[in-house]
């Protein structure tokens, strides 16, 4: 019993932590599927909670919306209510995104780390 309440805080942990990375002002900066859907909540007040579930990352851990409340309510940057999702902070764009991003490149196992600065 304890176990799977255990397994069950992990998954919702894993599934704060992704969607919390997927409104991110890193990713907001990068993501335009992601960023254009939230530029679009903005207007109607957060994004709908279904939008996470259609996410890869996420709708291999949970299947309801019920669970991405659940998940959100320990969040710091994000709440959730109505059946939407919302930054608590405004979104900053990153005008300097690609002199903090670090490329890998995979070659048979051998991981080449690339910095990029401008």
């Amino acid at each position: 019993m304890a176990e799977n309440i255990e397994h069950n805080e992990r998954i919702l942990r894993k599934v704060r932590k992704q969607i919390e990375f997927y409104l991110s002002d890193a990713n907001l900066s990068k993501d335009r599927v992601t960023c254009c859907t939230y530029s679009e909540a903005i207007s109607s007040g957060g994004i709908p909670a279904d939008f996470f579930l259609k996410c890869n990352r996420v709708k291999e851990r949970i299947t309801t919306i019920a669970e991405i409340e659940e998940a959100l309510k320990t969040s710091k940057y994000l709440q959730f209510a109505d059946g939407k999702v919302f930054r608590k902070f405004p979104f900053q764009p990153r005008t300097n995104q690609d002199r903090c991003t670090i490329y890998v490149v995979c070659s048979k196992f051998v991981f080449t780390l690339v910095l990029v600065y401008s």
